[in-house]
């Protein structure tokens, strides 16, 4: 009998580990890789964060251009050192973190092929070895800095497959995912978020959930998932909600926020999502978008912590 593949695979719209369907929980958490969103983190603090997640947790990170590859190399070591994983996002939409700049369309229809490519090349080929790593992320937020309804969906379908090919050309053991928002940032929505993620390296799709920013009383489960989880049954592919977080100021204490958190958590795994990470896990009080910082005693750190084994 052959020995478990230890890299994260997928079997039609859910993930696998060792064989087993699984989901993962998990937070968003960058000053882990060192810095930016919030100060980089001490060894002693990714030593605590790897350790309080969950068996089989997964944390997202940034890798743009401009990342500190040794501080990536520290975090992509602690992760398999506790049986943790990792997603990593390969750039950014916005300016925010990364040397590239800004997107536009005429960066996702061919000026990505240069110098980004030559970095997602660089990047996979550095984790091609490591079980930690549980998929790439093209991009983070695609189009997002432009606003709704921006992006084409056949040039996104090119950019992340090329994208997708170029990983996979270097390193065919781990999945890549697109990082998108949701449906919502397509000219023809839901089909434009269809076609975009239809490429056949690419194997994950993406939402992101902070309707509680823009609707009173917001549903536990974002209204996009629904198009997005469609989409995503259609291609046979799984669904990451790879960010998701209530701002704190709507609440009257951390353990409501926490409690409402918790509840989207289990409302997305129960509809089938193959995961749902928590923005923002962090050690700073200086912390991008403090309302979504998750630090110190925030009893969201112990709820993630405590939930079960997430095979299924």
């Amino acid at each position: 009998m052959s020995a478990p593949n230890p890299y994260v695979g997928r079997s039609g719209t859910r993930l696998t580990r060792d064989g087993a369907l699984i989901q993962f929980v998990g937070f968003n958490a960058f000053g882990a890789a060192g810095g930016c969103e919030g100060a980089p983190w001490t060894a002693g603090e990714i030593e605590a964060h790897f350790a309080a997640l969950p068996p089989a947790g997964l944390t997202r990170t940034w890798a743009f251009p401009s990342t500190d590859l040794g501080a990536l190399d520290t975090l992509v070591a602690a992760a398999g050192a506790h049986g943790q994983h990792l997603v990593l996002t390969l750039d950014n939409d916005f300016d925010d973190c990364t040397s590239s700049g800004v997107k536009d369309d005429r960066w996702y229809a061919g000026g990505y092929r240069s110098s980004y490519l030559d970095w997602v090349r660089a990047v996979a080929g550095r984790y091609a070895s490591s079980p930690a790593v549980a998929l790439y992320e093209c991009v983070n937020e695609a189009g997002q800095s432009r606003g709704d309804g921006v992006l084409d969906g056949p040039i996104m379908r090119d950019f992340y497959e090329t994208t997708a090919a170029a990983i996979k050309s270097v390193d065919p053991y781990h999945l890549v995912g697109t990082g998108d928002s949701a449906e919502f940032v397509y000219r023809d929505g839901a089909d434009g978020y269809r076609i975009a993620g239809s490429g056949p390296h690419v194997d994950v799709l993406s939402l992101h959930d902070y309707e509680s920013d823009y609707i009173d009383d917001a549903p536990v489960v974002s209204n996009h998932y629904a198009p997005c989880r469609a989409a995503a049954e259609a291609l046979d592919k799984p669904l990451l909600v790879g960010e998701m977080n209530d701002g704190l100021s709507r609440f009257p204490d951390a353990a409501a926020r926490c409690a409402s958190v918790v509840t989207s958590v289990r409302a997305y795994l129960d509809d089938g999502a193959a995961g749902a990470l928590v923005w923002n896990r962090t050690f700073t009080d200086g912390a991008a978008e403090p309302d979504y910082a998750i630090r110190g005693d925030d009893p969201l750190i112990a709820a993630i912590a405590a939930w079960p084994t997430p095979a299924l």
